[in-house]
């Protein structure tokens, strides 16, 4: 009595290594949730799910389509996205150093026990580097991310289902890789 629901990311162009792009699509757990608040990933054939979409600057969202159903595009909200990083590396000559691959909407950082020093460096492609002052070592970072996200809705055909039985949708998201 129960659909699921998966998600896939096509590309309509040749690919780059993942280093250079980042794609989240996946269900929002923030509007997922059952009467407890929790988050939910297994839907009845009444449930309308939410999925949230967001990519690197050098990827553009060409179409969103479901195997059956359709899929409406429900406009953008806020999703914060948490990360420790650690520090260890005591060389100068091989400072830790992180990349992610998109450009936040805000950060804000903070160190787990002992103060250290990092700097961001925005790079090629909306990526950016996070490098350790490696007089410093050891520390920990927490970097909270805070990202607009494009939502959608997916709304299942009207279905009938037997009790044990289960029906597949997919949602894919086409996407396209652009030139730096």
């Amino acid at each position: 009595m129960n659909f699921e629901t998966t998600v896939k990311v096509e590309f309509n162009s040749a690919a780059a290594s993942s280093a250079d792009y980042l794609i989240i699509a996946e269900l929002d757990d923030i509007l997922n949730v059952d009467s407890s608040g929790e988050a939910i990933t297994s839907f009845g054939v009444d449930d309308t799910p939410w999925f949230r979409f967001h990519a690197s600057s050098n990827i553009r969202l060409d179409v969103v389509v479901s195997t059956d159903g359709g899929v409406l595009p429900k406009g953008t909200s806020a999703r914060e996205i948490s990360s420790q990083f650690l520090f260890s590396s005591r060389d100068p000559e091989k400072e830790d150093s992180y990349v992610y691959p998109v450009v936040p909407n805000s950060v804000k950082t903070g160190y787990v026990g002992r103060v250290g020093d990092v700097v961001i460096k925005s790079l090629a492609g909306g990526r950016r580097s996070i490098t350790g002052n490696s007089s410093l070592t050891p520390f920990l970072m927490n970097l909270d991310m805070t990202y607009a996200v494009k939502l959608f809705q997916l709304i299942p055909p009207a279905l009938e289902l037997d009790e044990d039985e289960t029906y597949n949708i997919f949602v894919v998201f086409y996407v396209t890789l652009l030139e730096d």
